[in-house]
């Protein structure tokens, strides 16, 4: 039988990898090198690129993370306020214009009239039974003679409103009107649409029927301001 030729470890021949493979290896796998001084001595320590790149963006995001929590924070702020501080309440017709139109909505404190008393000139929210939220502002004060002329000419107590501010009579009630404890009356900034204390399903309203002030314009965005 003849002998398979055996070949010694001298004469075994060891790939090695050319210049194609090379390059497709250093696609595959690139480094970028950082410097970690351990014993006075520099050691090179390799970095994988595509874990680097997972950290930078992770570093991305730890950036934002400042700027979410303030967001969140706003909007906390901004909710408590709405449901324990204050209402949002819009205004479905005329009856505030031109102070405030048809479709705005606006903040009503809670909070104002648990601190003090309502006053005169105050512009109020306030809801009667079978006619829901209304909105008007204050002119009578408890104990207020309250008299409106046929020509619309409106007197409190013997002085001329408002340097001659008119209105129209529903002809509902009568007048001269004295205010009971507790009550006010109240009225539309546009008297032409809206139902006030003029009218006898309205009238005087009671201070357990004041749901609070109104403070602003909140909506549109465009209409934002502070109302007096």
């Amino acid at each position: 039988m003849d002998r398979k030729e055996q070949k010694s470890p001298k004469d075994v021949k060891t790939s090695r990898p050319t210049a194609g493979d090379t390059k497709n290896l250093s696609e595959l796998m690139e480094f970028d090198f950082d410097d970690i001084l351990t014993d006075g001595n520099t050691k090179k320590t390799a970095v994988h690129k595509p874990a680097a790149k997972a950290k930078d963006s992770r570093k991305k995001w730890l950036r934002y993370l400042p700027s979410i929590k303030e967001a969140v924070l706003i909007v906390l702020v901004l909710w408590l306020i709405i449901h324990f501080i204050g209402t949002v309440n819009r205004v479905g017709n005329h009856s505030m214009e031109p102070l405030i139109t048809e479709g705005q909505s606006v903040i009503v404190s809670k909070v104002v009239y648990r601190l003090k008393e309502p006053s005169r000139e105050d512009l109020i929210c306030y809801e009667k039974s079978g006619e829901g939220k209304l909105f008007g502002r204050i002119i009578g004060m408890p104990g207020d003679e309250i008299l409106i002329e046929s020509n619309g000419n409106i007197s409190i107590n013997g002085t001329r409103y408002q340097g001659g501010r008119t209105v129209y009579l529903s002809g509902q009630n009568t007048y001269p009107l004295t205010l009971e404890d507790g009550c006010y009356f109240v009225l539309c900034e546009n008297a032409r649409e809206g139902k006030d204390s003029r009218y006898r399903e309205i009238g005087t309203v009671r201070r357990d029927e004041i749901q609070g002030k109104i403070l602003c314009r909140i909506w549109p965005v465009s209409a934002w301001g502070v109302v007096e």
